[in-house]
C-alpha cells in the first residue's frame, strides 16, 4: 500500500490508500480529508512509446465549486500531456467523485512520478484555502518483441 500525504490548512496527514472507496488500493495512491480527496489509478502496463491515461479521482472540497490540479511529471519516462485540469474537464463534472482523464505519453523505459496538486476553497461558513497532493509511480516497460 502506498502513503500519501495532504496538506490543508497547514497540518501534514498521513492516510492509506485504502481509505478512499473505488479502486483496489494497491493500485491508487491516494490522499484525503475532510476538505477532500485525490487519488490516482494509473494504468497496469505502460510499454514505450504508449499513449494512455492515468485516472485521477477527485472528491471537491464541502461547498468547493472551483478548483485547480495541477499535474507534472518527474523523470524522462512519462510526459504529462496536459498540465492543468478545472472541474469542467471532468468526465461527468456532476459525479462524486469526479474522474479525471490524464493524457500521457511513454517516451522510454524506466520509472517516473507523476504529481497532482489541487488548489481551491473549502467554503462553508467561510471560505479556507485547500491544497491536497498525491503522486504515484509509473513503470515503462521495453516493448515486447512480436
Amino acid at each position: 500500500m502506498r502513503q500519501a500525504r495532504v496538506v490543508a490548512m497547514g497540518v501534514l496527514s498521513l492516510w492509506l490508500a485504502s481509505s478512499l472507496p473505488g479502486p483496489t488500493p494497491a493500485r491508487v495512491a491516494a490522499q484525503s480529508s475532510d476538505q477532500g480527496s485525490i487519488a490516482f489509478a494509473p494504468p497496469e502496463r505502460l510499454f514505450e512509446d504508449d499513449r494512455a491515461e492515468l485516472q485521477l479521482l477527485v472528491q471537491p472540497p464541502a461547498g468547493g465549486r472551483s478548483f485547480l490540479l495541477t499535474l507534472r511529471g518527474e523523470g524522462t519516462a512519462v510526459e504529462v500531456v496536459r498540465g492543468r485540469l478545472l472541474p469542467s474537464d471532468a468526465v461527468d463534472a456532476e459525479a462524486r467523485p469526479m474522474v479525471f482523464r490524464v493524457p500521457i505519453v511513454a517516451r522510454g523505459r524506466g520509472v517516473a512520478l507523476v504529481h497532482a496538486q489541487l488548489t481551491g476553497w473549502s467554503c462553508e461558513d467561510t471560505c479556507r484555502a485547500v491544497t491536497l497532493e498525491t503522486s504515484t509511480t509509473l513503470r515503462v516497460a521495453a516493448r515486447p518483441a512480436s
